[in-house]
C-alpha cells in the first residue's frame, strides 16, 4: 500500500493535502465568522473542556471486559485420558468464556466508535489536536485494542500503510463496492477503486497509471486553483465590507470543489448556468446512461442530475460518510445516512460517466477536452487502443514485472476510470 522507496499516488496527495491548507490559511488573512444565521450547529457538540481522551476512558470504563479467555482445551492433554467429562467441561468453560469476551468486546468496540463519529462529527480539530499532544511514549500504537484507534503521527501512519498484514481497509469494502460495477452483470469487474485497497496486487497498477496521470509537477496548476479560488471569496468579502469570512462555508468548501471540477475533472456550476455536458446547465436532469446500466445498478434513482456547488458538496459527503464513518448499526442515524450514501454515490456515479463518455466521444474525434485527471486517463486509454504495445512495455518497466495480458486494458476501462475518478474526488473534498 505504501512504498519504503519513491513517493506513492497517495503521498503525493497527502502533500499537495497539507499545501491547500497552507495556502488557503495564508490568503484568507482573516478569521472565521460566526455561522450564518439560521444555520444550525452540528448536533451534541462537545463543550470546549471536554477531553475526547476522556471520553474514550469513560466510554471503555462503561463497558468493561472480562478477563481473556483461556485457549481451548486440548482432546489430546494426558490429564483428560481418563476421565473426557472434565475435558467436556473445560471445553464449554472455554466456549462460555469466549462468547462472553466476544460480546463485551463488541459493546466496547461501539461505544469507542461512537466517540469517536461524534468528535468527528463535530469537534475534529480539536480531537486531532489532543492526540498530537500527547507525548509520543503515552500514546503506542502496537498494542492491544477494542474498537477504532485513531493513528496520527506520519511515522505511525507510514508503517500502518505498509503493514496490510495488519491493518486493512477492508471494513469499509462492502460500501466503496457501490461506486464499481455489479459483479452480476459484470462478474470480471474490479470492486475497488485505488484509494480504497490495501491489497497490493491491485493497488500497484492502479498506482502507476495515477501517477502518470497526477503528477508533482502539476503543483503549480494546484496553488493557483486554490489562491484564485480563495481571493474570489476573501475579495467578496471586502467588496461586502464585513471584514470577515465564514472559512467553513466558503473556502474550505468551495477551494476544493474548484480542484475536483478544474483538476480532476467532475465540475459543478451555479443553478440554470450552462454546464460540460451539452444542452445540460445546472440542476438539469438527464438519463441514465444505458451502457453504464449494463454493469451499474441503480437501485435508487432513476435518472441523472447536473449538479450545483452543493449539490455536488451534499454528494461527496453523504458518499464519505457511508463508506467511512457509518460502521456502527446501533447509531440513531445509521439507516439514514447509508441511505444518503447510497443515493449520492448513484449521482456521482451516473454524473461522472456521463462526463467520461462527452469527453470520449470527442478525443475520438480530436478534439479539444479540458486537461483534467480523467481527460488524461482518457488519453491514456485512447493510447492503449492506438499503440497498446509501447504503453504496456511502459508500465512493465515501470512495475518490474510484466503484466498479465490484457491487464492494462482492464485497468483503463471506462468501469475502472469511473470508480477511481469517484474515489478519489469522494476523497478530495470533506471527510465528514
Amino acid at each position: 500500500m505504501a512504498r519504503q522507496n519513491g513517493m506513492t499516488i497517495k503521498d503525493q496527495l497527502y502533500g499537495m493535502v497539507c499545501g491547500f491548507i497552507k495556502l488557503i490559511q495564508m490568503t484568507s488573512g482573516k478569521k472565521q465568522g460566526n455561522p450564518s444565521p439560521g444555520r444550525e450547529e452540528a448536533p451534541n457538540s462537545p463543550p470546549p473542556t471536554a477531553s475526547f481522551l476522556s471520553d474514550i476512558a469513560n466510554a471503555e470504563a462503561s463497558s468493561p471486559l472480562p478477563p481473556p479467555p483461556p485457549s481451548p482445551p486440548n482432546p489430546d492433554d494426558p490429564k483428560y485420558a481418563s476421565d473426557p467429562e472434565v475435558y467436556r467441561r473445560d471445553k464449554q468453560a472455554a466456549e462460555a468464556a469466549i462468547t462472553a469476551f466476544t460480546a463485551a468486546a463488541q459493546v466496547r468496540g461501539a461505544a469507542v466508535a461512537q466517540i469517536i463519529t461524534q468528535w468527528l462529527a463535530t469537534s475534529p480539530d480539536v480531537m486531532f489536536q489532543e492526540l498530537l499532544a500527547q507525548p509520543r511514549s503515552t500514546m503506542p500504537i502496537f498494542k492491544p485494542a477494542i474498537g477504532p484507534v485513531i493513528v496520527m503521527r506520519h511515522p505511525e501512519v507510514i508503517r500502518c500503510l505498509e503493514r496490510t498484514d495488519l491493518f486493512t481497509v477492508d471494513l469499509y469494502a462492502a460500501e466503496m463496492a457501490r461506486a464499481t460495477d455489479d459483479k452480476t452483470r459484470h462478474p470480471d469487474a474490479y470492486i475497488h477503486f485505488m484509494l480504497g485497497t490495501d491489497h497490493d496486487d491491485l493497488y500497484q497498477l492502479d498506482d502507476v497509471i495515477l501517477r502518470r496521470a497526477v503528477s508533482r509537477s502539476d503543483k503549480d496548476t494546484l496553488i493557483r486553483l486554490a489562491r484564485e479560488e480563495a481571493e474570489r471569496w476573501t475579495h467578496q468579502a471586502q467588496v461586502e465590507g464585513t471584514g470577515e469570512i465564514d472559512v467553513a462555508a466558503t473556502i474550505a468548501k468551495f477551494v476544493p470543489l474548484r480542484i475536483v471540477g478544474d483538476y480532476l475533472g467532475v465540475h459543478y456550476c451555479e443553478a440554470g448556468a450552462p454546464s460540460a455536458l451539452p444542452g445540460l446547465r445546472g440542476g438539469d436532469h438527464f438519463a441514465l446512461d444505458e451502457n453504464l446500466q449494463k454493469f451499474f445498478t441503480f437501485t435508487r434513482i432513476k435518472e441523472g442530475i447536473v449538479p450545483t456547488g452543493d449539490d455536488l458538496f451534499d454528494w461527496v459527503k453523504d458518499a464519505f460518510r457511508n463508506i467511512f464513518n457509518n460502521i456502527n448499526p446501533a447509531h440513531p442515524k445509521f439507516t439514514e445516512y447509508r441511505e444518503r450514501g447510497i443515493i449520492a454515490t448513484e449521482y456521482l456515479s451516473a454524473y461522472i460517466f456521463a462526463l467520461l463518455q462527452h469527453h470520449k466521444a470527442r478525443l475520438q474525434h480530436g478534439e479539444i477536452v479540458p486537461d483534467t485527471m480523467l481527460t488524461r486517463l482518457l488519453r491514456m486509454q485512447l493510447e492503449l487502443e492506438q499503440n497498446a504495445g509501447k504503453l504496456e512495455e511502459e508500465f512493465a518497466r515501470l512495475l518490474g514485472a510484466p503484466l498479465p495480458q490484457g491487464e492494462l486494458a482492464r485497468r483503463l476501462s471506462d468501469s475502472m476510470i469511473r470508480s477511481n475518478v469517484f474515489g478519489t474526488t469522494v476523497g478530495a473534498v470533506v471527510n465528514p
